[in-house]
Formats: structure tokens, C-alpha cells, sequence
């Protein structure tokens, strides 16, 4: 990312600003405080609007925002998290299925994908 002032220098100052913005909303946006990383998005926005990094993080807010409002979407996702906790119980009630940590990490790591983004944007391929 190159950022300069008006008069073609370089801004690291400007540049970091808007680094801590886009982690801020990261960071925000994580916690599942979607206005407020919102909020930071699009401060960021203002102060370099030619930046493509934020457009990417803005657009993901922004659905995330409006999927944690979907009603029908919230009950598709419960409805998911009460089977996978059903499998999950089955697969430890004996030792010799329950998986190693590389893979509980990575189940739980997906399972967060699926919370967040649901199942309707789980890549099939």
C-alpha cells in the first residue's frame, strides 16, 4: 500500500492510521461488534479512499451485520450447532474416535466459520 499527501510524498503516519483502523475493525468486527468496526471501515475510507484493503473488509462487515439480524438464518444456524454438538458427543463417547488436537483445533476453528458465515456460505466443492 502506497500512501501519499497531496503533494505526492509518502504519508507513514497516514499509512499507519489506517493499518490500526482496518485491525481495529478486525479485531471489532471479531467480538461481533459489527457497527463499530463499521465505524472504523469507513473512517479508513475517508482518509484513504483509493486503498484496497478496505473494500474487502467493509463488504464482510457489512454482511456479517446483516446476517446476525436474519432471524431465519439465526434459527438455520442454531438448528446446526445442536447437530454438530450431537455428532461431537457421539464421536467422544468412545476413545478411539475422538480426534487429535490438530484436527479438534481445526474442527473448532470451521465451526466458528460456520457460526459466523453459515452454512448456505460453506464452499461444495
Amino acid at each position: 500500500m502506497l500512501l501519499e499527501n497531496v503533494e505526492n510524498h509518502y504519508d507513514p503516519t497516514l499509512e499507519a492510521r489506517i493499518t490500526s483502523l482496518i485491525k481495529e475493525a478486525i479485531f471489532t468486527s471479531n467480538k461481533g461488534d459489527y457497527e463499530e468496526a463499521e465505524c472504523s471501515l469507513l473512517q479508513a475510507f475517508m482518509l484513504a479512499p483509493y486503498d484496497a484493503q478496505i473494500a474487502p473488509h467493509l463488504g464482510r462487515v457489512r454482511f456479517l451485520k446483516s446476517r446476525s439480524a436474519d432471524i431465519e438464518a439465526q434459527r438455520q444456524t442454531d438448528i446446526m450447532i445442536t447437530v454438530i454438538n450431537s455428532m461431537n458427543r457421539e464421536i467422544e463417547s468412545r476413545p478411539i474416535y475422538v480426534p487429535g488436537k490438530f484436527w479438534s483445533t481445526i474442527g473448532k476453528f470451521h465451526l466458528q466459520l460456520l457460526e459466523k458465515y453459515g452454512i448456505e456460505n460453506f464452499k461444495r466443492t
